[in-house]
């Protein structure tokens, strides 16, 4: 058997500046989904104080406005998932299940 190294064929899908850098950045860096941060604000949200985890994550010093996207976020995952009962479950038990599900970038 001999060393070979796969090359895929050349795709003609485009990715823009914008995507390379959503693709390099770690998430919580400043390049990390810049187009899609809600505006920055002075004072936190209701759902970002409404969760000791992204409270955390403020204190920590990840910026203001990636918190906020990951409040809203988990808030589309709530919505969407609260009606299983195997996720209702967790979330009574864990306050902040749906922030930590989000984060953990398992519907990413």
């Amino acid at each position: 058997m001999r060393n070979s190294i796969f090359k895929p064929e050349p795709s003609e899908t485009v990715l823009t500046d914008a995507c390379l850098s959503m693709m390099v950045a770690r998430p919580g860096s400043l390049a990390f989904n810049e187009a899609h941060l809600p505006p920055a604000t002075s004072e936190p949200s209701e759902l970002v104080k409404a969760s000791p985890y992204l409270i955390e994550m403020l204190r920590l010093g990840m910026d203001s406005r990636e918190v906020e996207r990951r409040a809203q976020g988990a808030q589309r995952l709530k919505e969407a998932y609260c009606s299983i009962p195997f996720h209702a479950r967790k979330a009574e038990k864990y306050p902040d299940y749906w922030n930590e599900r989000y984060a953990s970038c398992i519907n990413w």
